[in-house]
C-alpha cells in the first residue's frame, strides 16, 4: 500500500479549495491499487454533499496479480462494465 494517501479533511480541503462551491476530484482504479478511490469515498461521505462533487475516475490499465509492476491495457466491454461497477463500490 502506498504511503502518500492523505487525511480525509486535508483531501477535501485541497479538492474544494478556499473559494469553491463544488469540488472536483480526479482518481483512477490503479492509484494505490484502488485505495485512492476507497479513501476518497470515505472522505466524501464524511465531508461533502453529493451535489457539490464532480469525480473523474479512469480505468483501462490492468495489472498482473502475480506481478503488480506488469501492466497492460483493456477496453473490452465486459471489462469496462466491471471496472465501473468496482469503482462505484469503492467510491
Amino acid at each position: 500500500m502506498c504511503s502518500y494517501i492523505v487525511e480525509k479533511a486535508k483531501l477535501i480541503g485541497t479538492a474544494k479549495g478556499p473559494n469553491s462551491r463544488w469540488m472536483k476530484v480526479d482518481t483512477a482504479n490503479v492509484y494505490s491499487i484502488g485505495a485512492s478511490e476507497e479513501t476518497l469515498g470515505r472522505a466524501l461521505k464524511d465531508f461533502a454533499k453529493r451535489d457539490e462533487v464532480v469525480i473523474a475516475t479512469k480505468f483501462g490499465i490492468v495489472r498482473d496479480p502475480a506481478d503488480p509492476m506488469k501492466r497492460g491495457f483493456c477496453g473490452r466491454p465486459d471489462y469496462v462494465r466491471s471496472a465501473c461497477e468496482a469503482s462505484l463500490k469503492r467510491l
